[in-house]
């Protein structure tokens, strides 16, 4: 409740939380932005909650960015995010003065009680609004088009290809989490467009109705007059009922009846099936966009979680799972230091029980919780097997999916045995290389793959640098939609 009660920030403020997040997602070790700063801003922003605690560390941390990061940070802030002010006006005013200039009547003082202009409209309405409440009640939530990322346009690039990828980020996440906002707001201005173009062709017959005198009539190959007499008070009867106009008697074919009761109680139908039905959507589209801006809590709440954890201390631990293998003192020291490169010095390694060949059902029928960073260990000189290590790796992507925070995963090959037992062998390159993809065409593309050789155990900084995409977490913070 207390992250309810927050003030919500304006756009530019949620652009700059999303920065400051994908910069801490893409940043794990806090080589750009250190982890001992992240942490004293936690804890400046600690007393108060929600909204109000993102927005007071962005604007603690926001400030210590330099160079391209500093630049990037100040340019979602200013990047396109909303309607013109005077967007909404001008649609309502030329849908009213479109409906003022199509209202005409008929030609020479006759009215066709069949080819009424508000007829065609009312029809319309009606499928649209029928339409638009079966999508309000399923509930559905349609991803965010294509011509809406393509008009908000992101800053231009920085030139630094970390900066320019977490700016990217934030372009994505924005458009796609704002999508729901509008299209809310596109569907209200939709709904409001509609009705200012009916209450336009209901005031210009009303105005030409002033300086002209109008006869109803009406002609038809088909209908006679009482098919067309039944027609009428079908269609008019509520509206007679609400004005307390009668509906009058349809004139014989040809003939002619004074057409002002007939406009009144178009204009009356036009106010039930057009003006209060699109009311009634204006209104559930105005609810939407609330509720839109609300859903921020939401984006933002284990990203809090985790940062909060950091300050308390709590240690960031990463389990490895060997599988067919039994990693000696030296494989653990490499891994160990390989991973503190990847994912920050901060980072503990904990081991996990060796999974025996045939025992991979038993071992994800025993991991019942996700870790928050998954190291999966395999023997490069295993021949990989897709009812074994395929599965396995399949069942750990589902369990890896349910996590509450969005989860860091890795698979490692332990290349030490394979690599000694081609020593010396002129094609070791090219069989390390088929030994790799082989693996790789087993496990799939999910998570990125780690070579544990002696060139990695020599220089884990550049290991770690070659599978960058593990510092992203397995799915962003940012909730499905």
């Amino acid at each position: 409740m207390e992250m309810e009660r927050s003030r919500l920030p304006d756009p530019p403020e949620i652009r700059q939380c999303l920065f400051i997040r994908a910069l801490e997602e893409a940043d794990p070790a806090g080589e750009r932005l250190i982890l001992a700063e992240r942490i004293a801003a936690t804890k400046t922003a600690a007393a108060v909650q929600g909204m109000d605690f993102i927005r007071a560390r962005v604007g603690v941390l926001g400030p210590r960015l330099k160079g391209s990061l500093a630049q990037a940070f100040a340019g979602v802030a200013r990047q396109h995010g909303g309607l013109p002010g005077w967007m909404v006006p001008a649609v309502g005013a030329g849908a009213f003065l479109l409906g003022w200039l199509t209202h005409e009547l008929g030609r020479e003082g006759r009215v066709s009680l069949l080819a009424f202009p508000l007829l065609g409209l009312i029809a319309w309405n009606l499928a649209v609004v029928a339409a638009a409440l079966v999508g309000h009640f399923k509930k559905s939530h349609p991803a965010a088009p294509g011509w809406l990322a393509n008009w908000q346009r992101g800053p231009a690039p920085t030139g630094d290809e970390f900066t320019d990828r977490v700016v990217t980020w934030v372009h994505q996440e924005w458009a796609a989490a704002s999508a729901p906002a509008w299209m809310a707001r596109g569907k209200r201005l939709f709904h409001l467009a509609a009705l200012l173009l009916a209450a336009g062709v209901v005031a210009g017959m009303y105005a030409q109705g002033l300086v002209k005198n109008y006869q109803a009539t009406w002609e038809s190959t088909f209908l006679t007059q009482p098919v067309v007499s039944k027609l009428t008070r079908i269609v008019l009867g509520p509206a007679s009922i609400l004005t307390g106009i009668a509906v009058p008697t349809v004139p014989p074919q040809g003939g002619l009846s004074p057409a002002a009761p007939w406009i009144h109680l178009w204009a009356g139908t036009a106010g039930l099936f057009i003006l209060l039905p699109r009311l009634l959507l204006i209104s559930m589209s105005g609810r939407e966009v609330s509720r839109s801006g609300t859903a921020w809590v939401e984006t933002f709440g284990e990203y809090m979680a985790s940062v909060r954890r950091m300050a308390e201390g709590q240690p960031l631990v990463a389990r490895v799972l060997p599988v067919q293998c039994d990693p000696e003192p030296r494989l653990r020291d490499g891994l160990r230091a390989v991973l503190q490169h990847l994912w920050g010095g901060q980072v503990m390694i904990d081991f996990l029980p060796a999974v025996p060949y045939g025992e991979e059902d038993e071992c994800l029928e025993q991991l019942t919780e996700a870790p928050t960073h998954l190291v999966l260990l395999l023997p490069m000189a295993v021949t990989p097997e897709d009812e074994v290590h395929g599965v396995l790796q399949r069942g750990l992507e589902r369990l890896m999916a349910k996590a509450l925070v969005p989860p860091f995963a890795l698979t490692v090959l332990d290349g030490a045995g394979f690599e000694g037992r081609l020593a010396g062998m002129p094609e070791a390159g090219r069989r390390m290389g088929e030994r790799r993809s082989a693996w790789e065409k087993i496990l799939g593309p999910a998570w990125p793959v780690l070579v544990l050789d002696s060139a990695a155990r020599r220089d884990p900084a550049s290991a770690a640098a070659s599978v960058a995409p593990a510092r992203q977490s397995l799915r962003l913070w940012t909730p499905a939609l």
